[in-house]
């Protein structure tokens, strides 16, 4: 859950909500949440700076996390095994089963606007006018620089492509490999904010 005008000066608190198997959960000390895909953890982000982990109904907790991030911003893997705590210029790696830490830490260039987990092992971030690609376990990275600030950006499963968009500008379509490629550049879609995304299956992608 994120609030549409979320700015980084400023916290902002409201309730999240959550509904399975006929059981409501309503919790007014958390700001951020991420829910497994696999459905078995929802992960809430407190404003004492701490991860909370809770099972699939939301009502019992798992494990707590104390975190010391310039930030409090969460991510879960594609796979589901790991979570991601990132800051400005700070993203720590989670188990998601007991709350080890594991693959160190990753200090950013710039700040970190939006972060997404790969298949492959690697974490892409948009921080500034660019976009990285690190290699979690080994930390090499790729670098691509933007014309403008990015504000959307998807990526498929199986982190082939990456697709990305500019406020009242162009999407862009990139095939990740040893080297990055542009395939196709697409017109603006004259609205402030072109949000552009890649379906599930990685056939279509869209801007909208």
């Amino acid at each position: 859950v994120k609030a549409l005008d979320y700015q980084p000066a400023r916290e902002m608190y409201f309730d999240i909500y959550y509904k399975s198997e006929g059981i409501a959960y309503k919790d007014d000390k958390s700001y951020r949440s991420a829910m497994s895909k696999c459905g078995n953890y929802l992960i809430t982000i407190r404003k004492d700076s701490t991860a909370v982990v809770l099972d699939s109904t939301g009502s019992k907790e798992i494990y707590k996390i104390k975190f010391n991030t310039d930030g409090k911003n969460i991510k879960i893997s594609e796979d589901g095994k790991q979570f991601a705590l990132y800051g400005q210029n700070i993203i720590d790696f989670y188990n998601i089963e007991d709350g080890s830490a594991q693959n160190g830490q990753i200090m950013t260039k710039k700040s970190i606007y939006d972060l997404l987990f790969t298949s492959g092992g690697k974490v892409v971030t948009i921080e500034d006018k660019y976009i990285y690609i690190r290699d979690i376990q080994t930390k090499k990275e790729t670098e691509i620089a933007l014309k403008n600030y990015c504000v959307s950006c998807s990526l498929s499963k199986d982190g082939q492509y990456l697709l990305y968009s500019y406020a009242m500008h162009n999407s862009y379509l990139w095939e990740l490999g040893e080297e990055n490629k542009l395939l196709a550049t697409n017109g603006a879609t004259g609205v402030p904010y072109n949000i552009c995304s890649i379906s599930e299956n990685g056939k279509y992608y869209a801007n909208t």
